[in-house]
């Protein structure tokens, strides 16, 4: 059967997926393909040995690759936003009513994935993070200096579970801390905005001062760091993942008042446990793999990209006809042979293929989201150097 023109109903059983088979512009576009792909392969002069449905398959291919290139760059865009959404495909392709074709969507950018790789460094400063954190405490005992602090990991598990882990000391203290009461104390021996105004400035027992709110944290920091290193006349150390030791030795029996350690739990692999804590890990998109990116519709590509699907589909098309002539190498006719250009075909067809996908790519690359950004920051940098050439007028009163 030689290409020709057919209904776009013909074209819907004539494709190896099916994928757009409800989209009407491909059906449409599709029908009209075999007329062109006969044109660009010199079908005008000499028969060209390729049915429709070749020419179909051909530009579902093509349709099916220019989807999966874009889908790529745009998670290389969008996968830090995306991290730990759900799975669930995001591709509507029978456009049913009421629902959401979310490859056309843009996500909101987020900050998620920093703050979760942040976390990691909180927890280990001591500044939050994602660990829980547990209070417990022992009792002191005159002259004892090794306590056994094993039964605060099995405090920290729930419902008897048996404990297991390590104990990871944030903090311990025998009183509460010291720094809010020295902070917020207005006694005139504990003013510490003594030496930077003068006294007449305020009276010692009051003050009112209108300053910024980091320097309230960082004298709270100050005062903390004080009563630990220059105050307190005690320290510990941290024997084991079960012992810990106190300088000097209690004196005497805590007498109702016990030595608090506020301290975490943390296990091998923690991320990877076959019960992942919610507040460790959490299900969802985790790489450029699990994106539930679906094929993007061919009534909402371009003009742009369904040239690239058409040229690719002609190489598509050349690559089915070189294999078919390379069936035979050559046929005879009278008083010769011809030799058919199968080989030829096929490896121009495939080279082809790779430079219009390394044309898409390149174009891509140039276009992801980090991309647009560096080029939004040059063109502002480009106006902000041309505004300082233009020349500011002085008016005179």
């Amino acid at each position: 059967m030689a290409l020709t023109r057919v209904s776009a109903s013909v074209v819907s059983g004539n494709v190896s997926f099916g994928t757009y088979n409800s989209d009407m512009q491909f059906l449409s576009a599709a029908a009209d393909m075999p007329t062109f792909i006969k044109a660009k392969l010199g079908g005008s002069v000499l028969q060209v040995e390729l049915v429709n449905g070749d020419v179909f398959k051909s530009f579902e291919e093509a349709a099916l690759e220019y989807s999966s290139i874009v889908n790529v760059f745009h998670a290389k865009s969008v996968l830090s936003d995306v991290m730990g959404s759900t799975t669930a495909s995001y591709t509507n392709q029978g456009n049913t009513s009421g629902s959401i074709d979310r490859t056309q969507l843009y996500p909101n950018p987020t900050t998620n994935f920093m703050d979760r790789n942040a976390d990691a460094v909180a927890a280990a400063a001591n500044a939050g993070g994602l660990q829980t954190v547990y209070t417990g405490s022992v009792n002191l005992v005159a002259n004892q200096q090794d306590y056994n602090i094993s039964a605060l990991l099995s405090a920290s598990n729930p419902n008897g579970v048996e404990a297991t882990g390590k104990i990871k000391i944030r903090h311990v203290f025998h009183t509460e801390p010291a720094a809010s009461y020295r902070f917020f104390n207005q006694t005139s021996y504990l003013n510490y905005l003594n030496n930077e105004f003068k006294f007449e400035s305020f009276t010692p027992e009051t003050a009112f001062y209108l300053l910024p709110i980091f320097e309230d944290v960082l004298r709270a920091g100050q005062l903390e760091l004080n009563q630990r290193v220059r105050r307190s006349n005690f320290s510990f150390d941290y024997l084991d993942d079960t012992t810990i030791r106190l300088f000097p030795a209690p004196t005497m029996n805590d007498r109702g008042r016990r030595l608090w350690i506020i301290y975490g739990v943390s296990t091998n692999n923690e991320a990877y446990e076959t019960d992942i804590p919610n507040d460790h890990a959490q299900f969802g998109v985790s790489n450029i793999a699990n994106i539930p990116f679906g094929n993007i519709p061919f009534s909402k590509i371009n003009s742009i990209g369904r040239n690239w699907i058409r040229r690719y589909t002609v190489e598509l098309a050349r690559e089915i006809l070189g294999q078919v002539r390379g069936k035979f190498s050559t046929i005879p006719i009278p008083n010769n042979d011809l030799t058919l250009n199968g080989p030829d075909l096929i490896t121009n067809a495939r080279s082809y293929q790779d430079s219009l996908k390394e044309e898409l790519r390149t174009l891509l690359e140039d276009t992801t989201y980090d991309k647009l950004l560096e080029k939004d920051a040059t063109r502002q940098q480009n106006l902000e150097d041309t505004y300082k050439k233009i020349p500011l007028l002085m008016y005179m009163g």
